[in-house]
């Protein structure tokens, strides 16, 4: 059984108001074994349901992988939101099965790259 953690969250925009609006925020989150320096990257947009009524209108519909819908954003809930997700994974027999897993709902930084040749695949 792994034992994975969510080693850091980056953002490059400063945290929105948490006043309703519209909100999003682009994160890329670390995650690695505990007492392993190792870590893949996973992408994700955080936003509430405000800023995705917005989107909404402007396309024929949306496609949430990646994305964390919550009412509040703060660096806080979302670091609580990302290791109960990380942590139900924890029980994959090897790391490639977690990362699979977690791609499910992250975007991994390997994801669709073929590993040994280290060129993106393209299904």
């Amino acid at each position: 059984m792994l034992d994975p953690e969510v080693k850091s969250i980056d953002w490059v925009d400063a945290f929105p108001p948490n006043d309703g609006t519209p909100a999003m925020l682009a994160m890329t989150a670390s995650i690695g074994e505990r007492g392993n320096d190792a870590a893949d990257n996973f992408q994700l947009i955080v936003c509430n349901p405000a800023w995705i009524a917005t989107q909404v209108p402007n396309c024929s519909g949306l496609w949430p992988r990646g994305m964390l819908i919550v009412e509040t954003i703060t660096p806080g809930h979302v670091q609580k939101t990302l290791e109960a997700l990380v942590y139900q994974f924890r029980r994959s027999h090897s790391w490639p099965a977690f990362t699979e897993r977690l791609s499910r709902y992250l975007l991994w930084e390997y994801e669709d790259f073929n590993l040994p040749m280290g060129e993106p695949v393209v299904p």
